[in-house]
């Protein structure tokens, strides 16, 4: 193949450390989309970023390819792709040869996905959700649940096992959508802060769509 050099912007890497979150190995595919999966295939990742990859290859541990980008005499370091098997990080005086490995090491999203129905759309603020996260984790709450109750969406963070919990509730604002509870697990909620625009199937999925950048993100519900 023709050598090519890229440099990859910040948006990217904070992309790509998401990505870490959700599966430490991924698949990069030929192009500007990147998508990974993580092991229980209920959290997955859908994002475009600004760089055109020229090869398909995977990485096996992302955390420790970040490292070496944020290393001291990497910074600003370019990626040069000159063959499948390998790509070198330079900056300046200093070079790694990092090695790729085996695309049967990763999971990847095999397949595009879309919500059968919508029974409820909302949006929330990136400053909501990292309110509630803060009083979720304050409470000791896990579960995260959207509420329908009387033409009003509510986020609610609860422990629904115990009759007593100390609940959180945040009023979102009107809906049309018929009365209902979606519930998810705090922990599968592995996204890069922002605004988003929810939809949310009740058969078991939700989409959340970044609203000024270029993400998407789908989380399996809890069964009810």
């Amino acid at each position: 193949m023709t050598k090519q050099v890229i440099k990859l912007s910040k948006d990217t890497l904070e992309i790509i450390k998401n990505a870490s979150t959700i599966n430490n190995s991924m698949r990069f595919s030929v192009g500007n989309s990147i998508k990974t999966i993580n092991a229980a295939g209920n959290v997955i990742m859908e994002a475009t970023i600004d760089e055109t990859l020229p090869v398909e290859f995977s990485i096996y541990e992302l955390n420790k390819f970040l490292s070496v980008l944020n290393l001291p005499n990497m910074k600003d370091a370019e990626l040069v792709f000159e063959d499948d098997k390998k790509v070198t990080i330079q900056s300046g005086k200093s070079k790694i040869q990092y090695y790729f490995t085996d695309a049967s090491f990763t999971t990847h999203p095999n397949k595009d996905i879309t919500l059968p129905s919508v029974d409820l759309e909302t949006e929330v603020e990136a400053d909501t959700l990292e309110g509630f996260t803060k009083a979720a984790s304050a409470l000791g709450h896990k579960i995260l649940a959207f509420r329908v109750q009387t033409g009003k969406a509510l986020l609610v963070a609860t422990t629904p096992d115990i009759d007593t919990s100390n609940d959180y509730v945040y009023e979102l604002g009107d809906t049309t959508a018929a009365d209902g509870e979606y519930k998810l697990k705090i922990e599968n909620l592995k996204i890069i802060p922002g605004d988003y625009t929810i939809q949310i199937c009740a058969k078991g999925l939700m989409k959340l769509v970044h609203k000024t950048r270029p993400l998407t993100f789908f989380l399996g519900l809890e069964r009810q």
